[in-house]
């Protein structure tokens, strides 16, 4: 886990130095984003989250989200948002992305209104808990593994 802390400490620094217009430029941020609720997964909520420019709706832009990544949503007019809130990408698709978001969080994200919300990336925590299980896995001696 240390690794994925340390990961991201630097995603962390890198949204504090960066401008929006590089993270953008770079993948690591989509601005203008709409959210609307589309259903329950457990005890989370799922939100797809729409491209629009100008008032009309677009393809995403280029970007480096993934399935697995630990996102932040947040509204673009604050500067600093305490109501965002950390997700994770579900499904990515050409015309939006569909992030998970803790029931207990996705009340701070109004679906009903038009409200501008900026997604930041994070790091993929999938790829993590797979090579935490592969060396957990080649560690184990053979007779704990029946062998």
């Amino acid at each position: 886990r240390e690794e994925y802390q340390f990961e991201r400490g630097i995603v962390e620094e890198r949204l504090r130095t960066w401008s929006t217009a590089r993270l953008e430029r770079e993948g690591f941020t989509i601005c203008g984003l709409r959210a609307i609720s589309k259903r329950s997964l457990y005890q989370d909520k799922v939100f797809r989250l729409y491209y629009f420019k100008k008032g009309v709706q677009r393809p995403l832009p280029f970007h480096r989200f993934g399935v697995g990544d630990s996102v932040r949503l947040s509204v673009m007019s604050r500067v600093v948002d305490e109501k965002a809130v950390e997700g994770m990408v579900l499904d990515r698709r050409s015309k939006y992305l569909e992030i998970c978001i803790k029931a207990a969080d996705a009340i701070n994200i109004d679906s009903s209104k038009e409200i501008a919300y900026r997604l930041d990336c994070f790091v993929n925590r999938i790829s993590y808990d797979r090579m935490l299980l592969a060396l957990q896995l080649f560690t184990q001696s053979a007779t704990d593994s029946g062998g």
